[in-house]
């Protein structure tokens, strides 16, 4: 089971984290399906890859998401059960999976899976 650091290792978890710490939003409020799913989207949109600024913004939200607060919140989140939903018809909390530098991954499939470049 990942840790709430190990979560946090990953730019798209800082970059969800990052905000809601700074605007003192509670882990549950956080847990709350309207506010991660707002979350996410924005967090998604921070590190949307066809940018030219995405290796910066990544370095930056990575950099900002060490502060203590992040932190704690992300551990109060994953030590809450109102977050369970986050992983909902999973058998466990999500493992965070690495991307070799320099690949970008590819649009979802029509069969809604997305692959990662071949090359």
């Amino acid at each position: 089971m990942a840790t709430a650091q190990q979560f946090l290792d990953a730019p798209p978890a800082c970059a969800f984290f990052l905000p809601a710490a700074r605007s003192d939003i509670s882990a549950d409020h956080l847990c709350r399906p309207r506010v991660a799913l707002d979350l996410a989207a924005k967090a998604a949109d921070a590190l949307y890859p066809w940018t030219g600024y995405l290796p910066q913004a990544r370095r930056e939200i990575v950099a900002e998401a060490r502060a203590p607060a992040v932190s704690m919140l992300a551990a109060a989140v994953f030590d809450t059960e109102e977050s369970d939903w986050w992983c909902a018809g999973t058998t466990s909390r999500p493992t965070v999976e690495r991307q070799q530098p320099g690949r970008l991954p590819t649009a979802p499939t029509r069969g809604g899976s997305a692959t990662r470049n071949a090359r």
